[in-house]
């Protein structure tokens, strides 16, 4: 029995190994491994594995954001008190920062540009909305950084801030390293944020091209199933299944299968 164990081992190694797949890792639960006959496999494997809905539809790729990279980020200064607004923009474009000046929330939202916005550099107190109902307002159409300026305030105010999500709390008299050392944080995490929807629209892309039946074989194997039991799941021959996800491997671009896991995972189709 152990001979025949270890002929088994081989001969599927082989079969990986000419179809160039990765097999299944060691370290998958061993609750996924069935030692029962095929035509039993399903209903045992029903307990573990979440069904696969085969009239799913793709995801929508419009649904995502794109990247629209501009020549130059802006910071966004939205500050009622001009003088203020001026020295804060005169500073930034000392730094080499393209900034945007405007002196109430409504004329940032008539002339706001998301897509080449870096940050926001708001103040609490405007003329028509306060800083953190402008922000709620920003983020029903884009996630953007926001750096608060106030005057002297109590503790809630700020907590509120960092609550809805403030890279930085400024209080007046600005100090000009804080804002800038918050300003260039505020654009790293715009720029991660930009790839990571870029990236996410790349794979919605591909992803959209997969057949109905590549899509449940590749729920599967990122799952954790091996072609085996994948195959019994979706009730194909074995050769079938990876025929599929060789497929797979192909439309979605997948250097490897760790790789093409990852991509599942982010595309939560697991």
């Amino acid at each position: 029995l152990e001979f025949r164990r270890v002929l088994f081992r081989s001969l599927m190694q082989t079969a990986y190994s000419r179809i160039n797949l990765v097999p299944r890792s060691p370290l998958a639960p061993a609750t996924l491994i069935p030692t029962v006959r095929a035509e039993v496999v399903p209903a045992i494997l029903s307990e573990v594995v979440p069904p696969v809905r085969t009239d799913a539809a793709p995801p929508v790729v419009s649904d995502v954001v794109p990247l629209v990279r501009a020549e130059s980020e802006k910071a966004c200064v939205v500050v009622a008190d001009e003088s203020l607004r001026g020295q804060i923009a005169a500073f930034l474009a000392e730094q080499g920062i393209e900034v945007a000046s405007y002196a109430s929330a409504m004329e940032f939202l008539d002339g706001m540009e998301l897509d080449s916005a870096a940050c926001l550099i708001v103040d609490m107190q405007l003329p028509d909305l306060n800083g953190l109902e402008l922000q709620e307002h920003i983020a029903s159409k884009g996630k953007l950084p926001a750096i608060f300026l106030s005057g002297p305030c109590d503790a809630s105010c700020v907590i509120r801030a960092m609550k809805a999500g403030a890279i930085e709390f400024l209080i007046q008299p600005i100090d000009p390293t804080a804002l800038l050392a918050a300003v260039r944080t505020a654009t790293t995490q715009q720029r991660r944020s930009r790839a990571r929807r870029a990236e996410l629209r790349k794979l919605q892309t591909r992803f959209c091209i997969l057949t109905p039946r590549e899509r449940e074989v590749l729920a599967l194997i990122a799952y954790g199933l091996s072609n085996k039991e994948a195959a019994a799941v979706l009730g194909i021959a074995t050769v079938t299944l990876q025929i599929h996800r060789s497929n797979v491997m192909r439309k979605m671009e997948a250097e490897s299968f760790a790789g093409l896991v990852r991509m599942a995972d982010k595309l939560r189709v697991t």
